[in-house]
């Protein structure tokens, strides 16, 4: 509505689409930055949202990884392959999701082993 109108991702299906939940505020330094976009979920059905306009904010379920908008693509496509999967696979511990803070230690350009 007028008020709540500022999309925030909270889930995203295995097809890619997403569930959004709607906030009043848009100071939270998630729109207008380009960002591949995961929320919690297994990590064999992951699927990612590239965000390359910044178009959408996070709920407290969804992560991002902030890049250049060239970059997100090819950032996307080594996130989906099965050696980054089994790699995050093997690193989780309590809950098979992609684990944000193992993915911090990574290089910022990651991407590039595995692609």
């Amino acid at each position: 509505d007028a008020i709540y109108k500022y999309p925030c991702v909270w889930s995203i299906n295995k097809d890619g689409s997403a569930k959004f939940w709607y906030s009043k505020e848009n100071d939270l330094g998630h729109f207008g930055i380009p960002k591949l976009i995961f929320a919690s979920g297994r990590i064999s059905s992951a699927n990612f949202i590239i965000d390359s306009k910044g178009e959408y904010g996070l709920t407290q379920y969804a992560k991002a990884i902030i890049d250049k908008p060239e970059n997100l693509g090819k950032i996307y496509q080594a996130m989906m392959s099965d050696k980054f999967k089994r790699i995050m696979e093997a690193c989780s511990v309590s809950f098979n999701e992609i684990d944000k803070d193992i993915l911090a230690l990574f290089r910022q350009d990651f991407w590039k082993k595995f692609i």
